[in-house]
């Protein structure tokens, strides 16, 4: 007996390192597999084309997107290509089903609402109106209020709905003035936190990190060719001063001509680049392991349960 126990607990025991070992490769390769993309184009005498590839994991997908006067797209998963157009039509089913549910509805409505009435019933009406007319005729005779309990009356009543008003009024003020002040506190307490020191630093580390984690998304490879010229040659100026601004960041990919004798925008750009989730995840940990950015990360966290 123990040993058929050990035996299955052997069994167990395999199955469950194995999953662990799958789980594991997984996470690596989400991880460390890049996503790989190109992009091509023009923009040339006012007419776009597109062509963008996406691809994972030695093209177990594969994603591409043609625009050429009209898109084009296809996804394939182990070389099996969905067929988009299907769910485009369901959806277009569904949403022409629901409105002809409606119209039904407001029919049966609208017969319902147009259904003949009885004669009978319409007697009963008259004669219970009658009988109404009557009582209210005999009970107006017997007790009419003089004018002058009337005029009491609604002087009361007038004084009644001033002090109300004027009540509401107080209220209302009281509690805009606590709101006020509420406020003023709250941005008392930001401004302080964001002119500390550690906000300082913390702002310093994740300007650095996030820029990194960007520039790993970025394009790596390639070259866009832009030649503009806009009607107006001031803004043509401002375009070229931000280029010239970015030029050691983007000056070996980006080549700027502006024009300003003539109205023209031609565009041509080739790129090619990957996306690793481990880099991005890495400047994320960066970012949080920090003793100041985790510091006012807890700090807003602690506001806003307090407001909620």
């Amino acid at each position: 007996m123990l040993g058929i126990l050990l035996t299955v607990l052997k069994v167990i025991g395999i199955a469950l390192l194995i999953l662990l070992a799958l789980l594991l490769l997984i996470i690596l390769i989400v991880l460390f597999v890049p996503v790989r993309y190109s992009a091509k184009g023009s923009y040339l005498k006012k007419v776009p084309k597109a062509y963008i590839k996406v691809t994972y994991l030695l093209y177990i997908l594969y994603i591409k997107l043609l625009y050429d006067k009209k898109p084009d797209l296809t996804v394939r998963i182990f070389g099996i290509k969905l067929n988009l157009k299907k769910f485009k039509k369901k959806k277009n089913v569904k949403a022409e089903a629901k409105p002809k549910e409606d119209n039904k509805k407001a029919s049966d409505k609208e017969e319902s609402s147009t259904k003949p009435v009885s004669a009978d019933s319409g007697k009963i009406e008259a004669e219970g109106s009658a009988e109404s007319e009557v009582h209210t005729s005999e009970d107006d005779t017997s007790s009419k209020p003089s004018r002058e309990d009337k005029k009491e009356d609604s002087k009361n009543k007038k004084k009644e709905a001033s002090k109300e008003n004027k009540e509401s009024e107080e209220t209302e003020k009281i509690s805009l003035s606590e709101k006020i002040s509420k406020k003023k506190d709250d941005i008392e307490a930001i401004i302080d936190l964001l002119t500390s020191d550690s906000a300082k630093r913390a702002f310093f580390v994740s300007k650095k990190r996030i820029a990194k984690a960007i520039g790993s998304i970025l394009p790596h490879k390639g070259h866009i060719y832009a030649k503009i010229g806009l009607s107006n040659a001031g803004t043509t100026g401002k375009i070229l001063g931000i280029y010239k601004a970015l030029y050691d960041y983007v000056g070996n990919t980006v080549t700027f001509i502006p024009v300003f004798d003539e109205e023209i925008i031609e565009v041509e750009f080739d790129l090619k680049g990957k996306i690793r989730a481990a880099t991005v995840l890495y400047h994320l940990i960066c970012i949080y392991i920090d003793k100041d950015c985790r510091k006012i990360i807890k700090t807003i966290i602690r506001k806003v349960k307090k407001k909620g």
